[in-house]
């Protein structure tokens, strides 16, 4: 975005019943000014346009006393989540559990920097749940449990509180 801060404008629209999101429509953003050269990423949220006849237009607003580089779009997408209040969609695997194991080790670090590798991995490993349906799947059995980690490991020790 290049334009003449507070003369030429950016203007992103939408209209849920179609036509010209310009004439009756919703705006989303109006840009002024510059990005510095750089290209930034803009999400918005349209859920006021769910409908088979919804329009999205953009406009370059102009008053034509400055010739500055103006706005280039680079990619558009529109990203739709199914989204439903009756049930819950639950996934599983790698993908999944990593995050959370990820999150858990970065706790166990936090809760003492001086832990070891070894410390935080035993405590993932050990401290967890058993769980039969995981024999043979993971190395103990185990599901990962955050309080039963903090709690297989030793307490921080020569903590002192500073004011």
């Amino acid at each position: 975005v290049d334009t003449e801060f507070n003369y030429d404008k950016f203007n992103i629209n939408y209209k849920s019943l179609g036509g010209s999101p310009f004439s009756g429509g919703t705006q989303i953003d109006s840009i002024t000014g510059t990005t510095g050269g750089y290209a930034l990423l803009f999400e918005y949220d349209i859920t006021g346009c769910i409908s088979g006849t919804c329009s999205i237009g953009f406009q370059l607003q102009s008053d034509s006393s400055n010739n500055d580089y103006g706005v280039g779009i680079l990619e558009f997408a529109i990203k739709a989540a199914d989204l439903s209040t009756s049930e819950y969609k639950t996934i599983d695997g790698t993908s999944m559990a990593a995050p959370h194991v990820a999150g858990l080790a970065a706790m166990l670090f936090a809760y003492n920097p001086d832990y070891t590798y070894s410390d935080v991995v035993n405590s993932i490993k050990y401290g967890g749940d058993d769980v039969t349906a995981l024999d043979g799947k993971t190395t103990t059995g185990k599901a990962v449990d955050a309080w039963g980690s903090l709690k297989y490991i030793n307490k921080p020790t020569g903590v002192t509180l500073s004011q």
